[in-house]
């Protein structure tokens, strides 16, 4: 027992806000209409996506459709020829963390794109946007936050005067006594 129920109260509460957000602004986007998309996780040359019966909840409360979720393994690496196929709109890159030290954050997201770019060139889909988040983000109480980043960069005039990042940092400030500088997301076209 940890007698903290008075910041645990508060804590639900503030991740149901957030999470409250981004449905009120999403509630009105046809199904058909949501982006589809995948979620990869790990480092270059070595990501795997998932699956399963609900896919990766984290993409459908941002918005999206996880392409991944009618496949049958947990885990499943896909290939280029696979991604050709399915032809997503987008593709979310969460690099591991514990390859790169915080102060590389940004450097580390940035080169998950570059280098994941070859691949998405090859399986022909150059207009699918690659979309690299910090994976801290993408799980955990900080996936909360993380869902408002996505839904932002997936839905831009749904979230144009939501600050993502000033909620993630007070978040921080808030729960964790922490103020991490620069960016948690980045997108290519």
């Amino acid at each position: 027992k940890l007698d903290r129920k008075e910041r645990g109260v508060a804590l639900a509460a503030d991740l149901q806000a957030m999470l409250d957000l981004a449905q009120s602004r999403l509630k009105g986007i046809d199904p058909a209409a949501r982006p589809r998309g995948l979620a990869l996780t790990g480092k270059a040359g070595e990501y795997f996506s998932f699956s399963g019966r609900d896919g990766w909840r984290f993409l459908d409360l941002a918005g999206a459709v996880n392409i991944c979720a009618g496949l049958t393994q947990p885990f499943p690496i896909v290939s280029p020829e696979w991604l050709a196929a399915a032809g997503p709109d987008f593709v979310l890159l969460s690099p591991y963390r514990m390859d790169y030290a915080e102060e590389e954050r940004e450097a580390a997201l940035e080169r998950a794109l570059l280098e994941f770019k070859p691949v998405r060139d090859a399986a022909g889909l150059k207009r699918t946007r690659l979309i690299a988040l910090d994976d801290l983000l993408t799980f955990g109480p900080r996936s909360v936050p993380g869902v408002l980043y996505l839904a932002k960069a997936l839905h831009p005039a749904l979230f144009a005067d939501v600050r993502a990042e000033d909620i993630h940092l007070e978040f921080l400030r808030k729960y964790f006594d922490y103020a991490p500088q620069g960016g948690h997301i980045y997108a290519m076209e």
